[in-house]
C-alpha cells in the first residue's frame, strides 16, 4: 500500500526478531534506500548484516551501494575494496552487481568515464547471461548518475526508460521516479 516507512520500521522489528536472517536485512534495506532514500538507515542495518552473516556477499556490495549513495564515497570504496578481495568462484550475479556498484562508486568519484565504462560492463555481462532485469538495473542506475553527473546530458538517455524493468514493478517505478524528478 506504499506504506514505505511503517514497512521500514516493521521490517526493523523483523530484523531484532531474527537476527541471522537475510531476507529481513533485504527488505528493510530496499525499504530504506529504495523507496525513501533513507540512505544512513540502510547502512545501518547493512553493517548489522555483515556482522551477523560475513560471507554474505551481496550485503557488502550493497553497504558499498549505499554508502555511495549517501556519497560516502571513501566508505563505499573501502567497502567495495573489502568485497572484491572475497569475490573468487562467486554467483555470476554477485559479480555484476559488483561491477556496477563500482560504476557507481566511480560516478560519485567523479570519474564518469570510468564509471560508464564500469556500468556497460555490467549490463554486457548480465546481457550474456540472459539476465534482461539485472541488466535493466544497472542501466537505471547508470542514467540517474548521468542525470546527477550532468544534468543538461542528452536526454535521449531517456528513450528505454520505458522498456526497462527490474522485475519488480514497484522498484521500477520508484526508481524511474526518481531519475525524473531530477529532470524536472
Amino acid at each position: 500500500n506504499q506504506q514505505y516507512e511503517v514497512a521500514l520500521d516493521l521490517s526493523i522489528d523483523w530484523i531484532s526478531e531474527m537476527r541471522f536472517a537475510k531476507r529481513p536485512i533485504y527488505f528493510a534495506t530496499d525499504m530504506a534506500y529504495v523507496y525513501q532514500e533513507r540512505y544512513q538507515d540502510a547502512i545501518r542495518i547493512l553493517q548489522l548484516g555483515c556482522k551477523m552473516n560475513p560471507k554474505e556477499l551481496e550485503f557488502r556490495n550493497n553497504l558499498a551501494y549505499a554508502y555511495a549513495l549517501n556519497n560516502q564515497v571513501d566508505e563505499a570504496d573501502k567497502e567495495f575494496k573489502e568485497l572484491c578481495g572475497m569475490l573468487s568462484g562467486e554467483k555470476p550475479e554477485t559479480l555484476i552487481c559488483a561491477i556496477a556498484t563500482g560504476g557507481l562508486i566511480e560516478f560519485r568519484r567523479g570519474n564518469v568515464e570510468k564509471g560508464r565504462q564500469m556500468y556497460q560492463s555490467a549490463i554486457d555481462a548480465a546481457m550474456n547471461r540472459r539476465e534482461k532485469e539485472l541488466a535493466d538495473k544497472a542501466r537505471l542506475n547508470l542514467i540517474r548518475e548521468e542525470f546527477l553527473a550532468d544534468p543538461k546530458c542528452d536526454k535521449s538517455i531517456l528513450s528505454p526508460l520505458d522498456k526497462l524493468s527490474t522485475g519488480d514493478k514497484r522498484e521500477t517505478e520508484a526508481m524511474k521516479q526518481k531519475i525524473l524528478k531530477l529532470i524536472h
